[in-house]
């Protein structure tokens, strides 16, 4: 199976590297804050849709080519405009936590609100930001105070998943609400590009649909 040679190829040890050169040709570009981001979007894309390749390219923000974060979205974002007619779309994606939704609430001068704290374009271009939107049943991450969100793309395999895991941090920030421990996500995203039960990406969804309204590409998932 597609999915099964994907996991097996070792070329995978250099995806989303600084190496990694050998992409296709895809006309709508994500930037996201780290390299498990990018693996976790790509294999639930894959996985969900019964191993069909994304339509999007999907990278790391970054300067040195070895860390990336929701300032470095910013940098690449802003830097976009100057190749941006070499893309249908370019999509700078932020966690929805403090740092995110500083750097998104940061960005307004050139910017329309297409969907309050969580969607923008910028003026007369194809390039938007978007904060990663929050499932209904998680919806206790959502919180007014900016300090108080701590949702990253990690939270979409829902609490279960990640407590058995190891995921989560043991010390509850708010009812219902842990953040996720740095120091794994590679691990942790490696472990998960093994999965093909669609049902343990399910809550991604929602954040591939909101993708798919900006792009106006119709995608047909595995799960609704």
């Amino acid at each position: 199976p597609l999915l099964t040679t994907l996991k097996d190829d070792p070329t995978g040890k250099i995806r989303f590297s600084p190496m990694d050169t050998i992409t296709p040709n895809r006309k709508v570009k994500l930037f996201v804050e780290g390299r498990s981001d990018a693996l976790i979007l790509e294999h639930a894309f894959m996985t969900l849709t019964g191993g069909r390749s994304p339509y999007w390219n999907v990278k790391m923000a970054t300067s040195n080519g070895e860390t990336g974060s929701s300032a470095e979205v910013t940098n690449a974002i802003e830097a976009a405009i100057n190749y941006k007619d070499e893309y249908s779309f370019i999509i700078g994606l932020y966690d929805h936590d403090a740092a995110g939704l500083k750097e998104f609430c940061r960005l307004k001068n050139n910017y329309d609100e297409i969907e309050k704290r969580c969607v923008k374009q910028r003026k007369d271009s194809n390039i938007f930001i978007m904060c990663l939107p929050i499932p209904a049943e998680m919806i206790q991450y959502e919180q007014e105070k900016q300090e108080f969100n701590f949702f990253e793309i990690e939270h979409y395999f829902g609490y279960e998943y990640l407590k058995q895991k190891n995921m989560i941090k043991e010390r509850e920030i708010l009812a219902n609400v842990f953040e996720i421990k740095d120091n794994k996500k590679i691990q942790f995203a490696n472990d998960v590009c093994k999965e093909t039960d669609i049902t343990v990406f399910r809550y991604f969804v929602d954040l591939f649909k909101k993708i798919d309204r900006i792009t106006g590409v119709d995608i047909d998932y595995l799960i609704n």
